[in-house]
C-alpha cells in the first residue's frame, strides 16, 4: 500500500510531469511484480490442498504397488525395494514437516512449498517405481550336458 501511495503522490507531482517513459515503466513494473506475487499466492492457496491430497494418495498407491512386487517380481532383493520404501518414507516425513511449517504462516508470508513441488515429488516417486519395475529377471545359467560317448 505504501508503494501505491508513493506512486500516486509522484503522479501528481511536478517530477512526474517531466519524467520520461522509462521512469513510468519502472514504477509500473515494480507494482506489477508485487501484484503478481500476491496473485501467485492466492492461486497457490487454492491449489495446495488438492496437491497435498494427491501426493498423499500417490504415497499410499506406490507403497502398495511396491509391496506387491514381492509376488510379481520375487527376484528383486530387499535392498532394491528398500530404496523405494526409503523414498516413500522420506517424502512422507518431508510433507508432514512442510504442512506444519505452512500452517504456521500467514497468507502474506512466503510459502513453505508449492503445489508444483508436490507434483515434482509425485513424479519422482512414480519414476523410481518404474525404474524398479524395469529390473529384469536374471537369466538362469544354462548347464551344458556333454554326451559321454
Amino acid at each position: 500500500m505504501v508503494l501505491i501511495k508513493k506512486n500516486e503522490e509522484w503522479l501528481w507531482s511536478d517530477e512526474a510531469g517531466s519524467a520520461n517513459r522509462s521512469e513510468f515503466l519502472k514504477r509500473i513494473y515494480r507494482m506489477e511484480d508485487i501484484t503478481k506475487r500476491i496473485d501467485d499466492r492466492i492461486k497457490e492457496t487454492g491449489k495446495r490442498p488438492d496437491a497435498i491430497k494427491e501426493l498423499q494418495e500417490r504415497l499410499e498407491e506406490y507403497e502398495k504397488k511396491t509391496e506387491g512386487l514381492n509376488k510379481t517380481m520375487p527376484w528383486l532383493s530387499e535392498s532394491q525395494k528398500s530404496v523405494m520404501f526409503k523414498l516413500l518414507n522420506d517424502t512422507r516425513v518431508w510433507l508432514s514437516e512442510k504442512i506444519v511449517e505452512q500452517n504456521g504462516k500467514k497468507l502474506y508470508d512466503e510459502v513453505a512449498f508449492t503445489s508444483s513441488l508436490l507434483s515434482f515429488k509425485s513424479k519422482k516417486i512414480k519414476d523410481a517405481y518404474y525404474d524398479l519395475r524395469a529390473i529384469k529377471k536374471p537369466k538362469a545359467e544354462k548347464v551344458k550336458h556333454y554326451n559321454s560317448e
